[in-house]
């Protein structure tokens, strides 16, 4: 889910994501409609050597219905799959959607989709001039932002493409020839069978700017194999404006076979001879297969290519080249079996580092806590790379991503590698990792016995929820005095009835420092409850999330989560207001966690001191739209 964010920068302007043509004026919009009729979602391409996953399925049978269980096959498909209403949770068609006074009419006819509102591609044009302008206040342009959203003619227009299986739906619209695919402002819950404003599904404060992100100039890096912008740049022969001009192609659409095996033309056409097929499979060392197969196998490779592999979505990074990229993605600059230091610059936290913020239009807030920890879940290569199991294994005990992940065996849920049979829940960690009794001072069979969730805690944020931290650390380090974008600590995860005095002196035999003694002074407020109130967004919403957890549930009972979920059911962030509603369904539908009697009673919080932590809520600005 690597993404390069915003929309599609003008390389008049430095190539810089998002830095648009200056604002020139208003356009005066008369009244249009337009229909498009059946058109594929986007056109396919066999350059540099691809052949598209159903060349595969013939000789790969089981591996070709492996993949296609995954939520990775699915997650960019054309919209026929919603036609004839037998895919799992379709949305109920028609259907008439309203955001800021205008509607938007989803309806079927035959196989295609169709949308009638606001033309989505001039809305997107005229709010990134108006987001370019760096003279103007934010006042100013929401304002003119509105504007926009009101003056703009409505038009019938194409749903070719889907993005999302897992979660939600997301739909793409298409526009005028040449013009990019551009999102529907709304997108499906498919648990919920809800449709709610993009949004509102995503981490933003109130105050952010609207936009129309576009698939040609950012997903169709990851969402396709081998995605080409082909951006050009000129002169719209009708109104005379300077456009971005795309011509967009694939190998394939989705996370499909050569995305992780790479280009497959060689493979094909060698393995047309059934003794190229015998050799290939006598041989007996991982470097002499792939050197026969002229594919690449990931789980047959070194840590640092394998993991590249996964690491060319899951990842956060800006292009090395934008001229080329602009053209050609990273079809010319990138293929499974290379690294990635050709094709892109990974972000990183540490000291010195080029964040490129300019380019991903975040700022640093949005993307690492104060640690270096990638705060953006999708992003595990991230996390990964900074990991002492990756940073200093070497050889077979050296992590990679398929020491614990697998595309063909594992579930789609993590796609994680299926345990042998008796083996316990930590054996992907005890593979390597001997640890004497106690190490984990829980009880043996407890939530707080499993490897996972006290150095791969719930720290990361996407999608309305909290996702596992892939940079594996330890729960011993002290706990921040300052909590200024900290991570949550581990223990707060699951301990969310406990205040932090409670919880320092618990650390103090991890520390090797003498247990503190008890501070009179010091509250007895639960840590989790009190950060889940001051912290800014991103804290915010891990901890909400965190206070939900079948382990802070096991542990604590529900009554933190409740403090917590009546206060941020008004939060300014739309899309935390939308987690507690959405988590308070979830607990009340579980048995068992509505009476909490045999846990620790809370401490009394008084509306005065309530009012308190409100009013000392940390209002840095926050964005985390994927």
């Amino acid at each position: 889910m690597a993404m390069i964010h915003g929309n599609p920068a003008s390389r008049r302007l430095g190539l810089s994501i998002l830095l648009f043509s200056a604002l020139v004026g208003w356009l005066s919009w008369g009244g249009r409609s337009t229909q498009t009729s059946s058109v594929p979602p986007l056109s396919t391409h066999q350059a540099e050597g691809y052949v598209g996953a159903a060349a595969c399925k013939t000789c790969h049978p089981g591996a070709y219905a492996s993949w296609k269980g995954t939520y990775h096959s699915s997650m960019t498909r054309s919209a026929h799959v919603l036609s004839d209403g037998t895919a799992s949770q379709v949305p109920q068609l028609p259907v008439t959607l309203s955001l800021d006074d205008r509607s938007f009419h989803i309806e079927r006819k035959g196989q295609d989709l169709f949308v009638t509102g606001p033309d989505l591609d001039q809305v997107g044009r005229e709010l990134s001039r108006i987001q370019s302008v760096t003279d103007a206040s934010q006042e100013f342009k929401l304002r003119k932002s509105a504007e926009v959203w009101s003056q703009v003619s409505d038009v019938t227009q194409a749903l070719p493409l889907l993005t999302g299986s897992h979660h939600y739906l997301a739909f793409w619209v298409k526009g005028a020839a040449g013009r990019p695919l551009r999102q529907l402002p709304f997108v499906y819950f498919l648990d919920e069978k809800l449709w709610i404003p993009r949004r509102e599904a995503f981490l933003q404060p109130p105050t952010a700017l609207p936009h129309i992100a576009s698939f040609n100039s950012n997903c169709i890096q990851c969402h396709t194999v081998a995605g080409r912008p082909r951006q050009a740049e000129g002169t719209d022969p009708v109104t005379g404006e300077f456009w971005e001009r795309y011509e967009s192609d694939a190998a394939d659409l989705a996370i499909a076979c050569e995305a992780c095996h790479g280009p497959g033309r060689r493979h094909v056409e060698h393995f047309k001879n059934p003794i190229a097929r015998w050799l290939a499979h006598s041989s007996d060392s991982s470097q002499e297969h792939n050197s026969k197969t002229l594919i690449f196998v990931p789980r047959r490779q070194t840590p640092e290519r394998s993991s590249a592999a996964c690491g060319q979505c899951h990842s956060y990074f800006v292009p090395r080249t934008f001229d080329s990229w602009w053209n050609d993605g990273f079809s010319r600059t990138f293929q499974a079996g290379q690294t990635l230091a050709a094709s892109r610059t990974l972000l990183r936290a540490e000291a010195g580092a080029d964040l490129h913020l300019e380019q991903v239009n975040a700022p640093a807030e949005s993307l690492f806590w104060n640690d270096g920890s990638i705060m953006v879940g999708g992003r595990e290569y991230n996390g990964l790379i900074e990991s002492p199991c990756y940073l200093l294994g070497e050889g077979e005990r050296k992590m990679a991503c398929v020491s614990c992940h697998t595309m063909h065996q594992g579930k789609p849920e993590g796609q994680l590698r299926p345990l042998a049979e008796g083996a316990s829940e930590n054996a992907m960690c005890t593979q390597c990792h001997q640890t004497p009794p106690g190490h984990s001072r829980h009880a043996p069979d407890s939530v707080g016995s499993l490897c996972v969730n006290c150095h791969m805690p719930k720290t990361s944020y996407a999608l309305l929820k909290g996702i596992r931290s892939h940079r594996i650390t330890s729960p011993t380090q002290e706990p921040s005095r300052s909590q200024a974008h900290d991570p949550p600590l581990a223990c707060t995860l699951c301990h969310t009835d406990r205040s932090r005095a409670w919880l320092e002196q618990q650390l103090a035999p991890f520390l090797q420092r003498p247990t503190p003694l008890p501070d009179p002074q010091a509250t007895t407020l639960p840590w989790a409850v009190e950060q889940a109130l001051t912290g800014d967004a991103a804290l915010r919403a891990v901890l909400l999330f965190a206070l939900a957890s079948p382990e802070a549930l096991q542990t604590a009972g529900r009554a933190p989560f409740d403090v917590v979920q009546n206060q941020l059911q008004n939060d300014s962030y739309a899309a935390i207001r939308h987690m507690a509603r959405r988590l308070a369904q979830h607990i009340e539908q579980r048995s068992g966690t509505s009476s909490h009697s045999e846990h620790t009673p809370l401490p009394s919080i008084s509306p005065e001191l309530l009012r308190r932590l409100l009013e000392n809520q940390d209002q840095t600005p926050i964005v985390i739209s994927e």
